[in-house]
């Protein structure tokens, strides 16, 4: 696994780690460094980026009856966007399926 650490190293660093343990990526673990915004456009040893994460994150919160506020404080998010794409979700579409 490959931990990329940047002005937010150990919150990444935390993320990563949990991945690995959740077996994505290999159990080799190497730290590399990367000062520039190019490493958010990379894909990690893990296929987890913030850029995945934040597309993972956003339907559900929004989905879920969260303000939609809150979602576009994320990273790369807007409330015109949000709104846009994410909004259309409803709670019932994430509610467990009836049996």
């Amino acid at each position: 696994m490959i931990l990329v650490l940047d002005r937010q190293a150990a919150l990444w660093a935390s993320v990563q780690r949990v991945a690995g343990a959740a077996g994505f990526g290999s159990n080799e673990t190497r730290f590399v460094v990367r000062n520039d915004e190019n490493q958010y456009r990379k894909r990690l040893a893990t296929g987890i980026s913030p850029h995945v994460l934040s597309h993972a994150a956003a339907p559900q919160m929004a989905g879920r009856g969260g303000p939609l506020w809150t979602v576009a404080k994320m990273p790369a998010n807007s409330l015109p966007m949000i709104e846009k794409v994410y909004a259309k979700q409803t709670p019932d579409d994430y509610a467990p399926p009836s049996i």
